[in-house]
């Protein structure tokens, strides 16, 4: 019986597509719990940081790897990647890909777009090069009609895996949620274009 404040559930007009136009002349109520019922709003306090992350370390989310000054490498020394990630719109916008259109292997990390989508191909490409300073490259599947993003490089596959996966479920890290607006509005930005669609007044994901 404790008390959720809630907006009731309210008919969707013709001329008010949008959620803030069908509720703007509505008020929140207190009902008991057991009276919310499927369609209502359930108003929630937005979540404050006591302190914002602007950046992480790359390290702290390896296991094998190697310092070599201002860099992170592995054995091979395939690839150098600096150390520590700006959590930026353009970040936030890779996470929100990954989540919506990505998958990782132990060497490698995959994006999948559909063939009218080679805008969203090069902004990731151009993404990762920016972040990690690896050239990412993308074919088109013939058998299922896709555009596929593909970056070779064991530190970064292996970076995500522990930053953004958690057991086989894909996940928006806290860090990200401690981090600037701007920063989580570039993953709701990748995760629209990923998962997202568009109509009149509306952006559902």
């Amino acid at each position: 019986d404790h008390p959720i404040l809630i907006y009731k559930k309210q008919k969707q007009r013709n001329s008010a597509k949008s959620i803030k136009l069908i509720y703007k002349d509505s008020l929140p109520v207190f009902v008991p719990a057991k009276d919310v019922k499927r369609g209502d709003l359930i108003v929630c306090p937005r979540p404050k940081a006591e302190e914002t992350i602007s950046e992480i370390s790359i390290k702290d989310y390896l296991v094998n790897f190697i310092e070599e000054d201002s860099c992170i490498t592995n054995v091979n020394k395939k690839h150098r990647i600096n150390k520590t990630i700006k959590l930026d719109f353009n970040f936030g916008k890779l996470i929100g890909y990954l989540i919506s259109d990505g998958c990782i292997n132990k060497r490698s990390i995959s994006l999948f777009f559909g063939t009218n989508e080679i805008r969203f191909v090069e902004d990731v490409i151009n993404i990762i090069y920016e972040k990690f300073g690896v050239k990412a490259s993308f074919c088109k599947n013939k058998t299922s009609n896709m555009f596929v993003v593909s970056c070779s490089s064991t530190i970064i596959s292996n970076f995500f895996d522990r930053f953004m996966w958690s057991n086989i479920n894909k996940h928006i890290p806290k860090e990200i949620w401690m981090s600037s607006d701007y920063c989580r509005m570039g993953v709701l930005a990748g995760l629209v274009r990923g998962d997202g669609c568009y109509k009149k007044n509306t952006v559902a994901i």
